[in-house]
């Protein structure tokens, strides 16, 4: 039980320590322009915050019931419950930039499906000759 409880703990605080470095990660990559190489990339650390952010939930929970101080102590803790409050509040403000940085990668990406009509490289290659070989 004290191995779980320790390994629980450490996985449970790199996590939260990561969480901190992919939101200065975003802080720094959205004070500078934003081409659509720097939107893929901001996109793709926000989806990292996500996954993270839910890792440390699972992982907290895996704490609250396998660690060494088992539920009642954080059922009755009232800090637990502001930590729980205070993530709570930060995941949902940061559902409007995520949604945000979607709809920027979205407008910078081209259309998919879209395909014009001379955009396929034999057809590209044929039209200026007009040849019947192509």
């Amino acid at each position: 039980m004290d191995t779980t409880d320790l390994v629980l703990a450490i996985i449970h605080h790199l996590l939260v320590f990561s969480l901190a470095g992919i939101i200065g990660a975003e802080f720094v990559l959205i004070r500078s322009d934003l081409p659509a190489a720097t939107l893929k990339r901001l996109a793709g650390i926000d989806r990292h915050y996500g996954i993270i952010a839910t890792l440390i939930i699972i992982v907290g929970i895996g704490r609250v019931f396998y660690g060494l101080k088992g539920w009642e102590f954080y059922a009755y803790n009232w800090m637990f419950w502001a930590k729980m409050a205070a993530f709570a509040t930060v995941g949902l403000l940061s559902i409007i930039p995520t949604v945000r940085f979607i709809s920027w990668n979205r407008q910078v990406a081209p259309a998919s499906g879209y395909r014009r009509r001379n955009s396929h490289p034999r057809a590209a290659m044929c039209a200026p000759k007009r040849s019947s070989s192509c």
